[in-house]
């Protein structure tokens, strides 16, 4: 979908809710580095952590503890399935967010309204606050897997907007250094016509990467970026009120944000069926397939 370089990030896997942003929201993902591709959301077991995010001393991982009676989750995620020849990490087993920390908007590392919640073997999103799930431990050069479906409700401001969320790989720095909320990372996009969209979350000039992208007018007073495999690479930075975002190679009609907006070509399945979303975090490059299509 999108392919871009980094410049060696060590960070987080940090999974943000966009609420505020989008009701069924996806999580967003930050992921630490640690040597070596492996399997699906894996590092090496003979590497350590390049960095810990780990709760603070005497403190466990909050839970969630359930969703809302009779309500819809605004995301599933699926626990990683057995496989006896995968020997890379799972960061969730479908019984426990033990390997995450939530980090939310005004209640910082306690999630009191259960944003985030395992239900039936799933990880459930309400997408009722903004915020974000933050792995524990660091993780670099890995080959992250995410199965993910929406759910059918939306509410508040967003209720007829796009169901949205991301995954911010390479999160760094410390939880809410991006617009106190999210960690300061790249992030891939998760939303009805733009999943695997690359976006850069930072502050003004506090991140830079160089994209195989080609620039056209775009319609919001920035200039327009699709990612182009044949395209000589291109430096893109953070600055203010932009997230630099990068358009999936098969990007080529308009966006439009609203519910159940659907791409043309669309590579996501229909609201209501999981989807696989791959992120292969490798040396200084970062390379996303949805589906198997890159």
């Amino acid at each position: 979908m999108a392919d871009e370089k980094s410049s060696g990030f060590v960070g987080k896997v940090v999974g943000a809710v966009f609420a505020a942003i989008v009701a069924p929201v996806v999580v967003a993902v930050a992921v630490k580095y640690a040597d070596n591709i492996f399997g699906p959301a894996s590092t090496s077991p003979d590497k350590k952590p390049a960095a810990n995010a780990a709760p603070e001393p005497g403190k466990t991982p909050a839970h969630a503890k359930g969703n809302e009676p009779g309500r819809s989750p605004a995301l599933a995620i699926a626990p990683n399935r057995p496989n006896e020849s995968f020997s890379g990490i799972h960061l969730f087993d479908g019984q426990t967010l033990a390997k995450f920390t939530p980090f939310l908007k005004g209640t910082g590392k306690t999630d009191p309204e259960h944003v985030f919640s395992v239900q039936n073997g799933h990880l459930q999103v309400t997408g009722r606050n903004t915020g974000a799930l933050i792995s524990n431990e660091a993780y670099e050069n890995y080959h992250l897997t995410v199965e993910y479906r929406w759910g059918s409700e939306t509410w508040g401001a967003r209720k007829d907007k796009a169901r949205s969320s991301g995954i911010v790989l390479h999160g760094t720095g410390v939880e809410g250094s991006y617009q106190g909320i999210w960690m300061t990372g790249i992030r891939c996009r998760i939303a009805e016509g733009g999943t695997g969209d690359l976006q850069l979350y930072g502050e003004p000039n506090s991140l830079a990467v160089m994209a195989q992208v080609v620039e056209k007018p775009g319609e919001d007073g920035f200039r327009r970026r699709d990612y182009d495999p044949s395209a000589a690479p291109l430096r893109l930075t953070s600055v203010q009120n932009w997230t630099g975002l990068i358009h999936r190679v098969d990007s080529k009609y308009r966006y439009e944000d609203r519910k159940d907006f659907r791409g043309t070509p669309e590579v996501e399945n229909p609201v209501g069926q999981f989807n696989t979303l791959e992120c292969i975090c490798d040396g200084d490059r970062i390379n996303v397939l949805l589906n198997g299509k890159e």
